[in-house]
């Protein structure tokens, strides 16, 4: 049960074997994310460890639900999962096999933020034709930047290559977001150039 009596949303299953420093970097990244702790529990499997794991995990006071239960050692993951499936309380169950994956909400945040942005603003695109362009070069300039590349340097290279027919119809690929590199030789001309 949850701390205040109520019956979680979700119940975190986490098997574990002489792993306590990554199992606790894992419960207090999810002790310090952005969902209620009353809203769920977690379900420590300790899979036959030797050393002192569940003692360490039990003295830390969590603010959400925490159960830690003991296996037999060479059962493995999967008997633990189970053992943990039994024990939750949540409607809805997550398995996290690895305490090393540390959880963290902040990148899904940051790359949806713009989106309700160019929502409205694509609202004054003009016409149904502005709005279909409009939704093209965000696709674009979004995918860009997911792959780490600088979407203005990126879409004027591009553009070059196409126009200027230094790049062939079957070496599209290559101009795509997470193919491309940038053209090192033509960008030293132009420095120099200046």
């Amino acid at each position: 049960m949850t701390p205040h009596g109520s019956r979680p949303d979700i119940s975190v299953i986490i098997p574990t074997h002489n792993r306590p420093a990554s199992l606790l970097r894992l419960l207090h990244a999810l002790q310090g994310g952005s969902f209620p702790a009353r809203r769920f529990e977690v379900v420590v499997i300790a899979d036959g460890c030797t050393d002192d794991t569940a003692a360490v995990v039990r003295t830390v006071p969590w603010s959400f639900a925490l159960q830690v239960l003991e296996q037999d050692p060479g059962r493995g993951a999967g008997p633990a999962r189970n053992l943990g499936a039994s024990h939750a309380n949540g409607d809805l169950l997550v398995f996290l096999d690895d305490g090393r994956v540390e959880m963290d909400t902040n990148v899904v945040e940051r790359a949806i933020r713009p989106i309700p942005m160019t929502r409205k603003a694509a609202l004054f695109a003009g016409s149904d034709g502005g709005a279909r362009h409009w939704a093209i070069a965000m696709t674009l300039i979004q995918t860009a930047k997911l792959n780490g590349v600088e979407p203005m340097a990126w879409l004027t290279d591009v553009l070059q290559r196409i126009v200027s027919g230094r790049t062939k119809a079957h070496e599209l690929h290559t101009l795509l977001p997470w193919n491309w590199k940038p053209d090192l030789e033509r960008n030293r001309a132009a420095a120099l150039a200046a």
